[in-house]
């Protein structure tokens, strides 16, 4: 046998998706009307809050390495060279961005506005995958 190389890496595992964007925060609500001439509108109410981001998802496993086995009755020149390394596992989601604050409703005094939402969390990265192994034998 001659030198020979022989891959059997795994696949990269798949990337993963972005979190959603949260909600936005409702418009307060007006204030009242007055029952009588001359006296002030009731103050506007506050705004919602907007809504937390949504998470990015796991990125995907990677690929296990192939094993090798090479049976040979004699190497007479060159080198074997077995690569069967587990694939890289995917990268994980982007955070989702928080939802915008609501404006605060109307009156005599505006309401005040709501807060925005948080955002998500990154994804976490996959796992690799694992590695293969690799065995040369030798018959004579």
């Amino acid at each position: 046998m001659v030198g020979v190389n022989v891959d059997t890496r795994g696949g990269k595992g798949g990337d993963a998706g972005a979190g959603g964007n949260g909600g936005g925060g409702g418009v307060g609500g007006g204030g009242g009307f007055p029952a009588d001439d001359g006296d002030d509108r009731g103050n506007g109410g506050a705004g919602g809050n907007g809504s937390r981001g949504g998470d990015g998802g796991t990125g995907g496993k990677g690929g296990n390495g192939g094993n090798i086995t090479i049976v040979a009755k004699s190497i007479v020149a060159g080198t074997v060279h077995g690569n069967s390394q587990g694939g890289r596992g995917g990268i994980g989601g982007s955070a989702g961005a928080g939802g915008g604050f609501g404006p605060g409703g109307g009156g005599h005094n505006t309401g005040p506005n709501g807060g925005p939402g948080p955002n998500g969390n990154t994804g976490p990265n996959g796992v690799n995958g694992q590695d293969g192994s690799v065995d040369i034998v030798q018959h004579p």
